[in-house]
């Protein structure tokens, strides 16, 4: 498996990615992933928030 060195100059620090990733690619990727799982986290917090507060008036 071939893999690709990203570099992060700020920290001075690298990152090794598949080889099929830029760094554009590799940040939109990773972007798309965690607003999924902020969505799904908000999804449930309102979920849970709708339950809690009809289970309060009955």
């Amino acid at each position: 498996m071939k893999r690709r060195v990203l570099s992060i100059p700020e920290e001075k620090k690298y990152i090794t990615v598949n080889s099929i990733y830029t760094a554009e690619s590799y940040v939109s990727k990773n972007k798309k992933r965690y607003i999924i799982l902020f969505l799904i986290s908000m999804i449930y917090l309102l979920g849970f928030g709708c339950f809690t507060i009809l289970k309060r008036q009955k």
